[in-house]
C-alpha cells in the first residue's frame, strides 16, 4: 500500500507507467480560499433549479460530513474546546500563530504534539492532522482552512446531542442504568471497543466512534462514570445548542 503522501506520481503522466491493476482510493479536497463560489452557484441553478442569483458566499452556512473525518481530527476539536474557553474551535488559530496570517507546521506541532504523543508518535500524528487542514498543499494552513474545525464541531455537537436524547429515551433518564449497561464487566471504565459493542446492542446506528472520541477528549482510552453524567446533562449545557436552528 502506498499512501501517495506527495500526491499522484508524476510518472503516471505516461500511460505506460501507470499500474495495470490494483485499487486507487481518494477524496476531493478544496481549500476554502480556492472555492469557486460562482461556479458552484451555476451548478446549483442549472442542475438543482434553485434560484440563488443574488446569494453571496457570506450567506452560505457550510456543513461537513463526518464519514471521512479521522479520529485524530475529532480529538483535536474536543481538545481545543476543552483547553480554551472559545465559542468555536477556529478561535484557537490566533493562539497558535499569534499575529501571523498562516500557520506553519512547526507552530502547529509545538502547540499540539504533546496531546498526541501518548505512544511516542506525536510528531507523525500532528503531521497527518496538519496535512488534513492543508487543502491547498502549500505547506501552511490559513485561517479559512482552519475554520473547517467549526463545521466539524457543529456536526459533533449534533451527533452527541442526538445520542444523549437516545440514551434518555432508552433508559428513562436513569444515568446509573446507562452506566451499568456500558460498564458490563464492572471494571469502572469503558474502552472504545466496549462502547461500540454496547452501542450496537442498543440498536443505535449513529457515529459511535465520533461520540466516543468526543467523550474521551483527554485520550485516556477509557470512559468513566463522569462521561455519562456529562451526556445526561448535555442538552442543558451551553455546548448543546441545536445547530440546525442556531
Amino acid at each position: 500500500m502506498d499512501k501517495l503522501e506527495r500526491g499522484v506520481p508524476i510518472s503516471w503522466e505516461s500511460v505506460a507507467k501507470i499500474p495495470t491493476s490494483g485499487v486507487v482510493k481518494g477524496r476531493y479536497v478544496c481549500a476554502p480560499e480556492n472555492r469557486r463560489f460562482e461556479f458552484r452557484k451555476g451548478l446549483l441553478q442549472t442542475y438543482g433549479f434553485w434560484n440563488v442569483g443574488d446569494l453571496t458566499e457570506d450567506e452560505v452556512r457550510w456543513w461537513y460530513t463526518m464519514s471521512d473525518v479521522p479520529v485524530d481530527i475529532i480529538n483535536l476539536v474536543t481538545h481545543v474546546m476543552n483547553k480554551w474557553d472559545l465559542p468555536v474551535p477556529s478561535k484557537a488559530f490566533q493562539k497558535v500563530v499569534g499575529d501571523k496570517p498562516h500557520c506553519a507546521f512547526v507552530a502547529f506541532e509545538a502547540c499540539f504534539k504533546a496531546r498526541f504523543d501518548a505512544d511516542g508518535d506525536g510528531s507523525r500524528r500532528a503531521q497527518e492532522i496538519f496535512r488534513y487542514f492543508d487543502g491547498s498543499g502549500d505547506g501552511k494552513v490559513s485561517l479559512k482552512e482552519f475554520m473547517v474545525l467549526d463545521q466539524i464541531w457543529a456536526e459533533i455537537r449534533l451527533s452527541v446531542q442526538e445520542f444523549a436524547q437516545f440514551l434518555e429515551r432508552t433508559f428513562n433518564e436513569k444515568v446509573e442504568d446507562t452506566w451499568e449497561f456500558f460498564d458490563k464487566d464492572g471494571s469502572g471504565g469503558v474502552t472504545e471497543e466496549e462502547f461500540l459493542q454496547a452501542v450496537v446492542r442498543l440498536g443505535y446506528f449513529g457515529p459511535g466512534k465520533t461520540i466516543y472520541a468526543f467523550l474521551d477528549h483527554s485520550g485516556k482510552g477509557s470512559l468513566g462514570r463522569e462521561s455519562f453524567d456529562h451526556l445526561a446533562n448535555f442538552e442543558n449545557s451551553v455546548l448543546a445548542v441545536d445547530v440546525r436552528t442556531a
